[in-house]
């Protein structure tokens, strides 16, 4: 497993891997011309630039790095609940307010479900007392033809 390196390292790894690479690409180049112009004052214009060029991507990499440190330290050491909980190490208390929501949640189902169950009984009850009055006027209607 790759241990797991700091950002700051891993920022100086992947600067010097690029640069490095930039520079033997650069060696190898054949240089066809000569550089940009052939003044003196042209050549100093050009370094100037260049210079500038570079400490702006250094100033940004900088800030990058930075912002990526200030990310990576935010994350490792906040407190989680855990730690912030300090209630002398009640555990009834710790345990209420972990699952205080998920029970009322259950509480209220199942007495959903009761209801539904009653409900359902009732209409069950209902449909055979019909079926059995159904049943006494066809018995009735039966018996009286009969005599």
């Amino acid at each position: 497993m790759i241990p797991r390196l700091p950002p700051l390292l891993l920022a100086l790894l992947g600067g010097a891997s690029i640069y490095g690479i930039k520079h033997v690409m650069d060696k190898l180049e054949q240089k066809s011309l000569g550089p940009p112009g052939s003044s003196e004052h042209y050549e100093k214009m050009y370094r100037f630039r260049r210079n500038v060029k570079t400490i702006g991507m250094a100033t940004a990499f900088t800030s990058v790095v930075f912002a990526g440190y200030y990310v990576y330290t935010s994350r490792q050491h906040r407190e989680t609940p855990a730690a912030m909980y300090n209630r002398n190490n009640d555990d009834e208390l710790f345990y209420q307010d972990q699952y205080k929501e998920r029970e009322r949640r259950y509480a209220e189902e199942r007495a959903l479900s009761k209801e539904k169950e009653k409900a359902k009984e009732r209409q069950a009850k209902e449909h055979l007392l019909k079926e059995k009055q159904a049943m006494e006027q066809l018995l009735s209607g039966h018996l009286s033809n009969n005599k």
